[in-house]
């Protein structure tokens, strides 16, 4: 009989001992247990996937002080320096040199247009603006014909028979940006717009 008890005193020190290396587990694991692995969490804001757009990156320009007026969408043939071909070719014919044919637009497969003006004024009622207009092309070598075109119809002309207004202007992977500000008084502003596109777009 007393080993008997012995026996069944062992037995339940056994269980108390396995009984503290095993605890229960408590609701919220047995909660986290039983919930499925690696979800897959897909998101219905299609804007999170165009924040590069140029319209996009011009409204973000708050972030120096400018803000949007006027946001167009353009056929190819309406980018502003196509319009102005016909000048340019006058001051060609007038110094009797070969005038210029107008861009090859089938290398453009978009044209964007902004205005935007500075919240922060330059005096009383000069605030700085600018327009900003974006050739969105096929591919990078398209951009680069374009580009090279553009260097060619500079050279042979002072640029302010294109604009009266120095234009600021640069290439990037499939696009061009041309920057015009509102006049000579914020040539020393221009800087900072054009870094501000090259680092969003």
């Amino acid at each position: 009989m007393k080993w008997i008890v012995i026996t069944l005193f062992a037995v339940g020190m056994v269980s108390c001992k396995q009984s503290q290396r095993t605890p229960a587990p408590t609701p919220e694991q047995d909660k986290t247990n039983t919930e499925p692995k690696d979800t897959l969490v897909v998101t219905k804001d299609a804007n999170l996937f165009q924040e590069n757009t140029f319209e996009a990156v011009v409204g973000q320009m708050t972030e120096i002080s400018y803000d949007l007026n006027k946001f167009e969408k353009l056929t190819p043939e309406d980018n502003f320096l196509n319009k102005r071909i016909p000048v340019v070719n006058r001051y060609l014919k007038h110094r009797n040199e070969a005038l210029e044919a107008p861009l090859d637009v089938s290398k453009i497969k978009k044209v964007e247009r902004a205005k935007v003006k500075s919240t922060v004024s330059l005096q009383s009622n000069l605030y700085p603006r600018a327009t900003l207009e974006y050739w969105k092309c096929h591919n990078e070598k398209d951009a680069l014909d374009l580009l090279a075109r553009i260097e060619v119809i500079k050279e042979r002309g002072p640029w302010d028979v294109v604009s009266k207004s120095p234009i600021t202007y640069f290439q990037k992977d499939d696009f061009l940006v041309f920057i015009t500000p509102g006049g000579f008084y914020m040539l020393d502003l221009v800087p900072e717009i054009e870094i501000f596109l090259k680092e969003r777009l």
